[in-house]
């Protein structure tokens, strides 16, 4: 593992031929390359009175935003929230599995597109309409895999990133756009936290997503899934 741990780290970031769009982020895209910091709780033995989440700190440690898995016992595992530091939701997530594949939209309370019927609600809140944002389709196979892509219309969907998980040992994740440039890494960090280190333009909540999708089988909803990859 640390030989290759080290060519990992050797892997250069490339900048996106353009910063993605505002109206492409989940929250926000970033302004410089960084490393971000994220924290599991709620998954050991002793936290079990704790709901699953994942804290998300920029490099100077300040709390940008955090992911929260929805009870067990209502959705299966299968839905989380991400919210910003002040508490605003930012995306729900909804998982669906398929034979050696996983299905996990993320959906926003705004339409994406114009003319867009709303797909869902939260499974707390059947009044408030979601609608589709992203989509995360992933591969399990020798090197498992993950497309993430914007919604453009009902049925289509606009390739954003494409995740790899490079050492399943090593639990070693490489992000890059449609042209093979790799703009993001994850790796398990210290402690129980693991790295997220982006290029400039890059929005890091769907790099941590597609992370999380490769760690759990495609479950991207999973917000235990960076924990049970052996971060924790």
């Amino acid at each position: 593992m640390g030989n290759g741990k080290s060519k990992f780290n050797e892997i250069p970031l490339g900048a996106p031929s353009a910063p993605l769009p505002q109206d492409k982020c989940i929250a926000s895209a970033t302004t410089a390359e960084e490393t971000f910091i994220v924290t599991p709780s709620g998954f050991n033995i002793t936290e079990m009175s704790k709901i699953p989440e994942l804290m998300i700190k920029n490099s100077t440690g300040e709390h940008l935003y955090t992911s929260k898995a929805a009870p067990w016992m209502k959705t299966g595992g299968n839905e989380s929230t991400v919210s910003d530091v002040q508490g605003k939701a930012l995306t729900v997530t909804k998982f669906k599995m398929g034979f050696g594949s996983g299905v996990t939209r993320l959906l926003k309370t705004k339409a994406t597109f114009d003319g867009q019927e709303s797909a869902d609600t939260p499974h707390d809140d059947k009044e408030t309409p979601l609608y589709n944002f992203a989509k995360m389709e992933s591969k399990m196979a020798y090197t498992n895999t993950c497309k993430y892509g914007v919604y453009t219309a009902a049925d289509t969907v606009e390739p954003i990133y494409l995740g790899k998980l490079v050492s399943t040992m090593g639990k070693l994740v490489t992000v890059e756009t449609p042209d093979g440039t790799i703009i993001a890494k994850v790796c398990p960090g210290s402690g129980k936290t693991f790295d997220v280190q982006v290029a400039a333009g890059v929005d890091v909540i769907a790099v941590v997503s597609i992370a999380n999708a490769l760690y759990s089988n495609g479950n991207g909803s999973s917000a235990g899934a960076l924990a049970g990859a052996g971060v924790v």
